[in-house]
């Protein structure tokens, strides 16, 4: 029996069965915080969107006030809810991805449907980040497209209101199409991607709370906590992995740069060129500064980018090679390199994927076992003659446990870094002190568990 792939030939219908298969692998199904860090940030975040908390005056941090779409951590019992607000936004950037490589060979999006899943098993940041590139080199190539650069920047304001890389790239992007679309004369679509990317940025800003006058400081205080985790959550990693990393950086940068400079001449070229340049630099960001688990981000950006580039290539041979060198290259990183190697990470797509067709088939399961959870949750975590000397006061964790408290029921008033009161920098150290001189919490419990 022969296998008929003809159907497959259809650009949409091959984008749209990469994208659900790549889905069935990512579903996201949120999870009963602890009190842990990274769970507890979560679920502040979580609080701050629903009790209108101001993002760059109260609030401050990497993720923005539509985190909660991206971080699946959850103290509510609206579990369905959640899994379809963000369900809709990761199958909209997986399909995005898909549908850059339009025009390519089958074969290339098999390539990608791998590296999207192997990458995403710990988080699914790297996928939102390369949709950016995609969106933007989907706008790049299209010519007279009526809605496209007017829907792609709104996608691209969703995202800036994640997570404050989302944004710097989603910026970077529409400021470099723009000034390309301005080269060639055509202002009204120049027009198009910034009015649409400012305008649902500032509609979506109002529409779940926040205060206009409060921008400046989100993007500004986001800026300094993304640069104290540079320097704070540096990892000295053994030489292994960064020797890897840099060559990945120099076999992935080198040819692009090339096969632009080779055309030189187009416009395109150029802005292909700094599009790639600020997603590799971000995601490298995150790959050597954490590493473990997070340099999957780097390894992610860098397939997808070269094979977004790859049209660039005059000499098709050439770039073949290139592309092969690359997924090799990759694989090998996950095998010999990766903390842990390939196979937990095999395996834990795996176990995702056969738990979501569980999930698929009996949903209300996951929703049972969920608000089940809470109440053993708040047993273990309850806090009586905390709760009863404190009342109705407000009150701050000196650590990381934000989720104890706000589990608990209790007045949590966070400080403006959230995290803690050891800040990364001068500016974040100012905004703490301002905090604890003219407003601070009534109580702080300077230890779990103790007072």
């Amino acid at each position: 029996m022969k296998l008929n792939l003809q159907f497959l030939s259809r650009p949409l219908t091959k984008e749209v069965l990469f994208t659900l298969a790549t889905f069935l692998f990512l579903i996201p199904k949120p999870y009963h915080t602890i009190p842990a860090l990274d769970a507890s940030w979560q679920v502040a975040l979580e609080t701050a969107f629903f009790k209108g908390w101001e993002f760059g005056r109260t609030v401050n941090f990497t993720g923005g006030p539509l985190s909660l779409l991206y971080a699946p951590t959850s103290l509510s019992t609206h579990v369905f809810s959640q899994i379809a607000a963000e369900s809709a936004v990761l199958i909209l950037a997986i399909f995005l991805i898909f549908r850059a490589m339009r025009g390519q060979a089958t074969l290339m999006s098999v390539l990608l449907f791998g590296s999207l899943l192997v990458c995403s098993v710990v988080a699914n940041d790297g996928i939102f980040m390369v949709s950016i590139t995609a969106g933007a080199f989907i706008l790049l190539r299209l010519e007279n497209s009526r809605w496209a650069p007017i829907l792609i920047p709104i996608y691209f304001a969703v995202l800036a209101l994640m997570k404050f890389s989302f944004a710097t790239l989603g910026i970077l992007c529409i400021l470099t199409l723009t000034v390309g679309k301005l080269l060639n004369n055509d202002r009204q679509t120049a027009g198009k991607l910034v009015g649409s990317y400012v305008l649902s940025f500032l509609f979506i800003w109002i529409l779940i709370g926040q205060n206009l006058r409060t921008i400046p400081g989100f993007f500004i205080n986001s800026y300094y906590i993304s640069k104290g985790y540079l320097w704070n959550m540096h990892l000295h990693d053994v030489q292994t992995i960064f020797f890897y990393l840099v060559y990945l950086l120099i076999i992935t940068s080198v040819p692009i740069f090339l096969f632009c400079l080779a055309k030189r001449r187009e416009i395109e070229s150029w802005l292909s060129l700094v599009i790639a340049a600020g997603t590799i630099y971000l995601s490298w960001k995150a790959g050597i500064t954490r590493t473990g688990s997070h340099m999957g981000f780097f390894l992610q950006a860098v397939v997808v980018v070269s094979f977004l580039v790859k049209p660039l290539a005059s000499d098709r041979k050439l770039a073949a090679i290139w592309v092969s060198i690359i997924t090799i290259s990759f694989i090998s990183g996950f095998i010999w390199v990766y903390p842990g190697g390939a196979k937990p990470v095999v395996s834990t797509a795996w176990k995702k994927f056969t738990e979501n067709l569980v999930f698929i088939g009996n949903p209300d399961t996951l929703n049972q076992s969920f608000t089940r959870l809470i109440p053993y949750v708040l047993l273990e975590n309850e806090l009586p003659q905390i709760k009863q000397k404190v009342g109705d006061s407000s009150i701050d964790v000196l650590h990381f446990q934000q989720a104890i408290l706000i589990l608990n029921g209790m007045n949590y008033e966070p400080r403006p870094t959230v995290q803690n009161y050891p800040a990364y920098n001068h500016h974040l150290s100012n905004l703490n002190l301002t905090h604890i001189k003219n407003s601070p919490p009534k109580f702080l419990i300077v230890k779990y568990g103790v007072i």
